[in-house]
């Protein structure tokens, strides 16, 4: 209920000075009640709503860390699959790339058929740089 100047008047203060005095104290308490009330919700607003962010990101998080833990378990599962394919396209490249690092000496020699020699050649022996060239001195005398 809030208070009216008829109930002060009906209640003996007749002084309008009085009555201003009193009806001005009471609306300062009004509002002074009304700014604490919205600053309590206000920041009991703004604490929900930090605990719901953080909800969410932990939510993400759990979900990032369930994916990690799966890949995880995927990649343990995959790990030997994945060296075997890498041993043998290895093992393919050195098959292609030692004689094309080859071929290139055939040329600057002028053979005729470096088709036939390159068959008489041990490519394992080959070791081939950074460049891919073949490195020189490395061959064995008989």
């Amino acid at each position: 209920m809030s208070l009216k100047r008829e109930m002060l008047v009906d209640a003996g203060i007749e002084d309008k000075a009085v009555l201003d005095n009193i009806m001005q104290a009471y609306g300062a308490g009004i509002e002074n009640a009304k700014a604490q009330a919205k600053s309590e919700v206000q920041g009991r607003k703004r604490q929900l709503e930090t605990t719901a962010s953080n909800r969410a990101k932990l939510s993400r998080t759990v979900g990032k860390e369930e994916l990690v833990r799966k890949a995880g378990s995927s990649w343990q599962t995959y790990k030997p699959k994945f060296d075997q394919y890498k041993t043998d396209s290895e093992t393919k490249l050195a098959q292609v790339a030692k004689p094309n690092a080859v071929a290139p000496c055939f040329e600057r020699c002028e053979t005729y058929n470096s088709e036939d020699l390159m068959k008489f050649i041990d490519l394992d022996k080959i070791e081939l740089g950074e460049d891919g060239k073949p490195i020189r001195g490395n061959h064995q005398q008989p």
